[in-house]
């Protein structure tokens, strides 16, 4: 059974040397619900990329049903793409990070052929691969990434919370595109990391009033705490009504992050005339609208937007852009993380996060080398 915890806030690293390893440990997805710390081979890397020591990397929702039901793109796979850790090893064409520098890596791995590469909308490349999911990811001692995925990390921010970066990317990507801005009314629905955190982008924008939805009173808790005005259980009865005296005539934007049904037809009656619904988690079922919500959407002139993924690029850097509030203390990514875990303990997590018994469960993180 896995020790949770390992790490605590305040812990330092000591930063390590490659030795010229031939071998590492891995957290390697054979088959569905097939999962193992095994011994494999350090990947040989390209001329432009690099090798980076993963020294945290988060356990993203997703990741759970790619290891327990639906698996990865090919097998063997090391999933994992939320990560951030030293660079030890470059290739010959790589020359804009030095090693032992400190990065997080941007998991989608465009193109830069296509259409959408060409407009710098990476995030919808036709042809892109994706660390974690469609090649070996973050849930290993060592990944090679393409060192133009690469970002720096400042001292200021710890690799715990660099593993963060990006689920608040992404957080931030759909509050953007809600047009979150000063003053407004934000409803937030699902309160897993991403919503938790769109909780802070929706703060940080200037809204008025912040509310946010969820059944796990642990979650709430975190919310309330940074910076949702009204916190409200779903399991509650009647919280509907609640939530629509305290909006009056809707919410300006609603951030949808659950996925469930019964959230998605709730944005469409709480959001105000002519209001944005940001559609960010992944649906737990078909989505099923009755003749009246879809009236709803006409009658309003609702716009229901979808996202996917964040941008990392010169014109619209969204990590870079999260870096800096951490750095300047916006964002507080810390309270997100609920739970620490050595890889080595990969199976035993992902089983009990799949069957909900790990308590008070928000946000884990997993670190390949454990305390140095």
């Amino acid at each position: 059974m896995y020790k949770s915890n390992i790490l605590r806030r305040g812990d330092k690293f000591i930063k390590p040397s490659f030795r010229r390893k031939i071998m590492m440990r891995s957290a390697v997805l054979h088959g569905i619900d097939h999962i193992s710390y095994d011994e494999v081979k350090i990947p040989d890397i390209a001329e432009n990329e690099v090798l980076v020591k993963v020294i945290a990397a988060g356990i993203c929702g997703s990741d759970i049903g790619r290891v327990k039901t639906t698996g990865t793109y090919n097998f063997p796979t090391i999933p994992g793409h939320e990560f951030a850790g030293i660079v030890v090893k470059k290739g010959d064409n790589a020359n804009k990070f030095a090693i032992n520098d400190r990065v997080t890596v941007y998991p989608l791995i465009h193109c830069d052929k296509c259409a959408f590469c060409d407009e710098v909308k990476h995030n919808l490349c036709d042809n892109y691969n994706y660390l974690g999911s469609r090649c070996d990811g973050g849930f290993s001692e060592y990944v090679k990434c393409p060192e133009r995925n690469l970002i720096t990390i400042p001292e200021e921010v710890s690799f715990e919370e660099a593993s963060l970066i990006e689920p608040t990317a992404v957080a931030l990507h759909g509050v953007q595109r809600a047009q979150v801005g000063q003053g407004d009314k934000v409803l937030v629905f699902g309160l897993g990391s991403i919503g938790l955190l769109a909780v802070q982008w929706a703060r940080i924008m200037g809204a008025s009033c912040i509310v946010a939805v969820d059944r796990n009173d642990h979650k709430l808790e975190i919310a309330k705490e940074t910076g949702a005005h009204y916190v409200f259980n779903s399991k509650k009865e009647g919280f509907e009504n609640e939530i629509k005296e305290i909006l009056g005539d809707g919410a300006h934007a609603i951030l949808e992050c659950s996925g469930a049904n019964i959230f998605q037809e709730l944005s469409i009656a709480l959001v105000r005339k002519s209001g944005i619904i940001s559609i960010v988690g992944n649906p737990q079922s078909k989505p099923d609208f009755s003749k009246q919500l879809w009236g709803h959407i006409l009658r309003k002139e609702l716009t229901i937007i979808g996202n996917w993924n964040s941008l990392m690029h010169s014109k619209k850097n969204e990590w870079q852009y999260v870096v800096d509030k951490i750095v300047q203390k916006e964002l507080r990514i810390l309270p997100v993380i609920s739970h620490r875990f050595h890889l080595r303990e990969a199976k035993a997590v992902f089983d009990d996060l799949f069957d909900r018994k790990i308590d008070n469960y928000c946000k884990g993180v997993f670190f390949p080398f454990g305390s140095q």
